[in-house]
């Protein structure tokens, strides 16, 4: 093993990921190198001396990825302090009205406030409610004004049975003044029961929904209706 390739070897060393493992191998690198740098220095011929240039190349480049490796440390320090405020802000959300964007909507046997926003005029539309098998629920003619219009599903179903509760699908549909279909943008109000994390990622709980927080567009002290 000569310098050359341990002066590579470190070059490639990632400062992404393992930061104190990367570390520790550097050191063990250096010390390689520095051991290697001595012997050559002890056995150079005196009337041809070794070019200082390449072995002052190398040290600057281990010198490099140890600042590198000690940046690292230091933005992962800063992660998990920001992962751990984030955290704890998240907290904050139990309890509160949320506007949720998204068809899957959490109904928990009390009135749910839904909205749907159309892209145009139309000539007619159409909200319904579907199950989690796909059947259709209940259907009432929507508000058909281009713009954010609001309805309170009762949670009874269209024969005013009530139904049970759980998650439902809503699609608002219809057609403009020229018969072409369109569909309306769906969200709902609803009060956030908890926190967690999947797959990494911060989501509320609100009645059995898991929903992202990008997916949130309002919050608010107020009930939801």
């Amino acid at each position: 093993m000569d310098i050359t390739s341990i002066s590579s070897a470190a070059s490639l060393i990632d400062p992404v990921n393992l930061a104190d493992d990367a570390g520790v191998s550097l050191g063990s690198d250096l010390d390689t190198f520095l051991s290697l740098l001595i012997t050559q220095l002890q056995n150079q011929d005196p009337l041809s001396p070794m070019d200082t240039t390449e072995f002052t190349s190398q040290l600057v480049s281990f010198s490099q990825v140890e600042q590198s490796i000690t940046a690292n440390k230091n933005l992962e320090q800063v992660i998990a302090l920001s992962q751990g405020s984030f955290n704890t802000a998240a907290l904050g959300y139990i309890g509160m009205t949320v506007e949720a964007t998204g068809n899957d909507v959490p109904y928990n046997g009390e009135p749910l406030q839904l909205y749907y926003t159309l892209p145009v005029e139309a000539e007619e539309t159409l909200l319904t409610v579907f199950d989690a098998t796909g059947q259709v629920v209940f259907q009432t003619a929507g508000e058909n004004g281009k713009g954010r219009h609001g309805y309170v599903w009762d949670g009874k179903d269209t024969l005013g049975n009530p139904v049970d509760p759980g998650t439902y699908n809503v699609q608002v549909l219809g057609t403009d003044e020229d018969g072409e279909p369109l569909s309306g943008d769906v969200s709902y109000a609803a009060v956030v029961t908890g926190v967690h994390t999947e797959s990494g990622t911060l989501v509320l709980d609100i009645n059995g929904i898991s929903q992202p927080l990008d997916t949130i567009i309002s919050v608010t002290k107020t009930p939801a209706i």
